[in-house]
């Protein structure tokens, strides 16, 4: 009977030094592996103390590494954010780490998509440290999402825009045009020079800039049909060498080139930057309502953070730079006219906001806004509200 629970013992405890030998080898395997090859003193791997991370469950484990992903045919922000952050509703932070992208509904095969925020560092190791005391583990709530920070962006006096130059009809009806040239090309570029005509020629004076550039598509009032203005496109800059009284036409040298000038594109002043800045937000003096007239630049269906839009108010109505706007909706949230027609209004149902926009470009009866919060995709026709005092971009 004795030698049987000897024999026994034996057995467990010789089972058990292999299971503890079989655990213990991984490890020391994956020590050796981290040793460069042919020399044992060499540590390798992180240093004594510290643990490396390894990437997030259905993570890649690239991005410790590059921090970006370049963009295929089919990929979306959507999965991009679940695929590296482990969580597809962290699309709006990547976006914001990307500004280039205008729409984030429109990403292309070749662009490169940042996970990481500038001066921001993915960590591949952690030092070691004690252990902390135990607590009591949370009440798990279910498997929602949890976000620390701001996900949306937030305008700064030094976020610079590039000015995409929206002009009046009355403003056009001031610009002058190029009527001439003695280059013997269809193209102008340095140092050609041209003739232009201008309607009040007694304004112009010798050694005076002016921006060269070509009208777009007309833009109407969502519900008048009125004309507002026109979109264009900036070609270039000239300045006036030469005044000829007797012809009516300036003599001009073109100073830089960014698009092909031609004859018959208009010249108007260069008194505003190509490159404009972003003002702080400041209080709205009075309430205002208006719409949503069009996307900058054309062609948006629909419109979120980083895009601009123009609204078909300005200072004749008092508004200034830094004001902002709120964008509301009174409808049913599957009611089609949200999108078809969003500045119907249903009075059974509440107003709502569904984003933040700040004037950027104000002309006398049309602002550039830059969106800096959305909800909801915006559409053409989409409400808009100036609420006294208030200034949502702050925020």
């Amino acid at each position: 009977m004795r030698q049987s629970l000897k024999s026994l013992a034996f057995a467990v405890v010789f089972a058990a030094a292999q299971v503890s030998a079989q655990t213990a080898a991984p490890v020391k395997a994956a020590k050796a592996a981290a040793q460069p090859a042919g020399d044992d003193e060499s540590p390798g791997g992180p240093p004594e103390g510290s643990v490396e991370i390894a990437p997030p469950a259905g993570g890649n484990a690239n991005l410790g590494t590059s921090s970006s992903h370049t963009v295929e045919k089919g990929d979306t922000l959507w999965d991009l954010s679940n695929r590296y952050l482990g969580s597809p509703w962290y699309w709006p932070k990547v976006w914001s780490y990307n500004p280039e992208i205008a729409n984030p509904h429109w990403i292309y095969p070749g662009n490169q998509v940042r996970f990481v925020g500038s001066g921001e560092e993915v960590p591949t190791q952690v030092e070691v440290g004690d252990a902390p005391e135990a607590m009591e583990a949370p009440i798990d709530q279910g498997d929602g999402v949890q976000v620390s920070g701001p996900l949306t962006y937030r305008p700064r006096g030094s976020t610079m825009l590039r000015a995409r130059q929206f002009v009046t009809t009355k403003e056009l009806e001031e610009t002058g045009k190029i009527t001439g040239s003695f280059a013997q090309s269809e193209r102008l570029t340095f140092p050609d020079t041209a003739y232009v005509t201008f309607k009040k020629q007694g304004d112009v004076r010798v050694g005076a800039k002016y921006l060269v550039f070509r009208t777009g598509t007309e833009i109407e009032h969502p519900t008048t049909g009125d004309t507002m203005g026109y979109l264009t496109t900036l070609l270039g800059e000239v300045q006036v060498t030469k005044v000829h009284e007797s012809q009516k036409l300036v003599t001009v040298q073109v100073l830089a080139a960014w698009d092909e000038i031609q004859r018959g594109d208009l010249v108007g002043p260069s008194n505003e930057p190509t490159l404009k800045q972003v003002p702080a937000p400041r209080p709205n003096g009075k309430d205002l309502k208006g719409l949503i007239v069009t996307s900058v630049p054309l062609g948006l269906t629909m419109m979120a953070e980083h895009t601009e839009v123009i609204v078909d108010l300005g200072t004749d109505q008092g508004v200034q730079p830094g004001n902002t706007f709120t964008v509301i909706r009174q409808l049913e949230g599957l009611d089609e006219r949200a999108m078809l027609h969003p500045e119907s209004v249903d009075t059974a149902m509440p107003v709502e906001d569904i984003g933040t926009c700040i004037a950027v470009e104000v002309k006398s009866k049309a602002t550039t806004c830059l969106v800096t919060r959305s909800l909801r995709e915006f559409v053409r026709g989409d409400r808009v509200l100036m609420r006294a005092g208030g200034s949502m971009a702050a925020r």
